[in-house]
């Protein structure tokens, strides 16, 4: 079988025709023929077919081979063409070959046919294929300059100079110029200064490529962190790079680092960064004999009461500001750090003398003296601060570490020395606790038997989350009375602790802790239950024996309930935004009037709560539910905030009222608040009398009411139910 061909002939005589079909068949090949003889039949089956060799006569009657080359052409077609003819003159053929024709055969002389169409069909072969070639590289070139224009990273061209020769359109976005301010300027120029481009640029260029990453300067001055790509002589003399803005990525890596070693709150270092600080330090005194340093556990007095009662923005203004007077303390070499939620630690690096972390303690102290300004308020705070001491060349600062508990509860001992950061940090927490049992407001040092407290400590606590479940707690009544007449004019209640262990358990060993845990909410809300209860008892008890009220004329329009019950409330309690709630569930219940109840809290906290609590005060006024200042004299007192808020009671301390016969200084204390109280319109009530003495003074200072063992110590309710029958009278 021969090889195929498609031919397209112009010849109009069909003998001619045959004649040069024979000739082709003689030369090998399978054929295609059409014939044609005008102009519009060949353009027609040059539309059809795919033809790969046109033969035409020079001359027709209708039709001449320039003319069917002039159609060819003008369907922008490039096939072998060869001019068969019986006459043509030299002339004429120069002319057609000029015009576009490959080649001419005369018809007597056909033996140079096939040569001829052979040589033509592989220069069309030849021609194809470099125009295909030249095709598929005109596309990669769009390609690639659809990639380079469009690409979202930024690329650039530049020369053996290192100045750029094109760029694209993110480049042009990077740097925030255009490519014509670009094109022919150094790239160096768009580098930070730190960049050696002379000895990176020599040995890219030797190399044949380069990645890495470096700072770009726009031309707004501002500063891109990138990551780059370039490959050298992509085309000879010219060398790509591939330009990556990595700024925003970066930015996520550092804020990722910083959240992880860093407060968000106050900017400080957190818990991590310094136990990362305090190792270095822990490493740095093994190696060396006469390093010292020590750890400050810092924790806020009072913090959950101004948190609860101004809301957690103060609570987060206060903790800033503490921040920052904690900062004013300490040496440029020292750590401070953000532990907890109200707790600090210090760490006081390569001390001389331990003592230097006692004066770093006691300008904490100092300084936090001075009222915070946080909203327009004036605030107090104090600071419980524990001290874990390491000096190596003072014996008596050579700590045990505090021993740990395996699973099963036993202490297990690490070694003889605080081994471990998280044993120093630890130590000094258990120090400042110590100091936070103390009262607050103290420094205390580490001491190896401290950790036995602490853990008794934990137990306490553990114990004190099931008491309220056990129903271990019980009620004590301690009565107050009426000065003016002598009778008992109300009860105030006290929290006692029936340890199935320890026993009997005072309120100053335990509510510190319920405190301290939030424990001291649900133990409130009971014995504010309890007390009111018992009072209902007592009320329903003396009516039923039909006695006639005395005193009917405290009350208003015949008289009110001749028996109060004082509950003491905490700061958190005081704050909780569902205490009037709580209360008036407890007084629908009993069927008490709000006139019957008062509430205590500590002139510290109401201080601390004074503006936020006005509504809750208010509210309270309206069921007739008087407020008690307790321990007044002992804490943080604004008179211009005092006298703003409806308080009926003023409750002054022991400690002065124990002294008034004994110190003239105390009992001057005493007539100042009591006239101060009447001068408010409040009345007093005066704690811890225990002689007839104490009474008189009372009696001739016009103090309303009076507390103490003189009259009855706190006692359970039965023996309280048969104090108040006997109707005593002082």
């Amino acid at each position: 079988m021969g090889r195929p061909l498609r031919v397209l002939m112009v010849e109009d005589s069909e003998d001619d025709a045959l004649l040069l079909l024979r000739e082709l068949k003689r030369g090998g090949y399978d054929l295609t023929v059409e014939r044609v003889d005008n102009p519009e039949s060949m353009k027609d089956a040059l539309e059809r077919e795919n033809w790969e060799l046109i033969l035409a006569d020079y001359a027709l009657p209708q039709f001449s081979a320039p003319e069917a080359l002039a159609v060819m052409q003008k369907m922008g077609l490039d096939l072998p063409f060869i001019i068969v003819s019986g006459q043509i003159g030299e002339d004429a053929a120069i002319s057609a070959m000029k015009a576009g024709a490959h080649d001419y055969v005369m018809k007597d002389y056909l033996a140079r046919l096939i040569p001829a169409i052979d040589r033509e069909l592989r220069e069309f072969a030849g021609r194809r294929s470099r125009l295909l070639a030249e095709k598929a590289m005109q596309a990669n070139e769009r390609q690639l300059r659809a990639v380079f224009e469009c690409a979202l990273d930024a690329m650039a061209i530049f020369n053996d100079l290192g100045q750029f020769t094109n760029v694209n359109p993110a480049a042009c976005t990077l740097l925030g110029l255009s490519k014509e301010d670009l094109i022919g300027q150094p790239i160096y120029k768009y580098m930070e200064s730190t960049c050696d481009f002379k000895t990176g640029f020599t040995k890219f260029r030797t190399v044949g490529r380069d990645t890495g990453e470096l700072k770009i300067i726009r031309s707004d001055g501002t500063i891109r962190d990138v990551e780059y790509s370039a490959s050298a002589n992509f085309i000879s003399g010219l060398h790509l790079a591939v330009v990556h803005d990595v700024t925003d990525r970066n930015k996520d890596r550092e804020q990722l680092l910083y959240n992880a070693f860093y407060d968000p709150l106050t900017g400080l270092p957190n818990e991590a960064w310094f136990l990362n600080g305090l190792g270095r330090s822990l490493r740095h005194s093994k190696r060396r004999p006469h390093y010292g340093f020590a750890v400050l556990f810092i924790d806020l007095d009072r913090f959950s009461i101004i948190k609860y009662s101004f809301g957690h923005l103060v609570g987060d203004l206060l903790l800033n500001a503490t921040a920052r007077r904690l900062g004013t303390c300490i040496r440029p070499k020292d750590t401070l750090a953000r532990v907890g939620t109200d707790e600090f630690a210090i760490l006081v690096d390569e001390i001389d003398d331990p003592a230097t972390s006692l004066a770093i303690a006691d300008r904490i102290h100092k300084e936090l003296t001075l009222p915070f300004q946080i909203n327009g308020h004036d605030m107090f705070s104090t600071a419980s601060i524990g001290i874990a001491i390491n000096f190596p060349q003072t014996p008596e600062y050579s700590q045990a570490p505090p021993p740990s508990t395996n699973g099963n509860g036993t202490e297990s001992s690490s070694g003889n020395s605080l081994e471990r950061p998280e044993d120093f940090l630890r130590a000094a927490d258990t120090a400042m606790y110590h100091a936070k049992t103390m009262g607050g407001g103290r420094t205390a040092v580490f001491e190896r038997q401290m950790h036995s407290g602490a853990l008794a400590m934990l137990q306490l606590e553990t114990d004190l989350r099931l008491a309220l479940k056990r129903q271990e707690l019980l009620l004590y009544y301690q009565p107050i009375i009426d000065l003016k007449t002598g009778q008992i004019a109300g009860f105030e209640a006290l929290v006692r602790w029936q340890h199935p262990r320890r026993g009997f358990v005072l309120p100053g060993e335990f509510i510190p802790v319920a405190e301290g845990t939030g424990s001291i909410v649900p133990m409130g809300a009971w014995v504010l239950e309890e007390a009111c209860h018992q009072l209902q008892q007592w009320q329903e008890r003396w009516q039923s024996l039909g006695l006639i009220l005395p005193n009917p004329e405290r009350g208003e329009g015949g008289g009110a309930p001749f028996l109060t019950m004082s509950v003491n409330v905490a700061g958190v309690q005081f704050g909780n935004p569902g205490l009037v709630d709580y209360i008036d569930q407890i007084l629908q219940q009993t069927g008490l009037s709000g006139a019957c109840l008062k509430l205590e809290i500590t002139e510290t906290a109401i201080m601390a709560a004074a503006e936020s609590a006005a509504s809750l005060l208010t509210q309270l006024k309206k069921r007739q539910i008087q407020l008690c200042i307790d321990d007044f004299g002992t804490g943080y007192s604004s008179l211009s905030r005092l006298q703003r808020l409806p308080i009926d009671t003023l409750k002054i301390d022991r400690s002065f009222v124990s002294r008034m016969s004994s110190e003239a200084e105390s009992l001057e204390i005493v007539r100042t608040c009591i006239d101060l109280a009447h001068n408010l319109d409040m009345d007093v009530v005066a704690e811890g009398v225990e002689t007839l003495e104490q009474l008189a003074q009372l009696r001739a200072l016009q103090c309303e009411s009076g507390q103490g063992y003189l009259f009855s110590r706190p006692v359970d309710a039965t023996t309280a139910t048969a104090l108040l029958m006997s109707m005593p009278q002082w």
